[in-house]
């Protein structure tokens, strides 16, 4: 009994902690729809940007067969946005553009700038 209790406290106790340390800013998801189609992306604005403050903005792409949770759990960008006080968007390609959810950078006409 003492070793469950014990072993269900210290879950408790790693749980309160990774959650405070991932859960600094705040997480938005949209959608965007324009000429090239519908996309939904994710942004994360750390809590300790000032409001009303111009920030730089990173766009994060996530590989093959992910999606932006994917990526940044991956990536842990949360932490350097936090410390260096950017905004990070992750843009999700849908599978109606490519089936494996890839970005199609290969393709010529996405290699030019009109």
């Amino acid at each position: 009994m003492k070793t469950s209790l014990t072993v269900f406290v210290s879950a408790l106790y790693l749980t309160f902690l990774s959650s405070n340390a991932i859960a600094a800013g705040t997480w938005t998801t949209d959608s965007y729809k324009g000429i090239y189609g519908n996309r939904t992306y994710k942004v994360y604005v750390p809590n300790n940007l000032p409001k009303n403050t111009k920030a730089p903005v990173v766009v994060m792409l996530h590989g093959c067969q992910q999606n932006a949770k994917d990526f940044a759990t991956g990536t842990r960008i949360e932490k350097w946005a936090d410390k260096e006080k950017f905004i990070a968007l992750f843009p999700e390609q849908n599978i109606s553009y490519n089936s494996f959810k890839c970005w199609n950078w290969i393709l010529p006409g996405n290699n030019s700038r009109m």
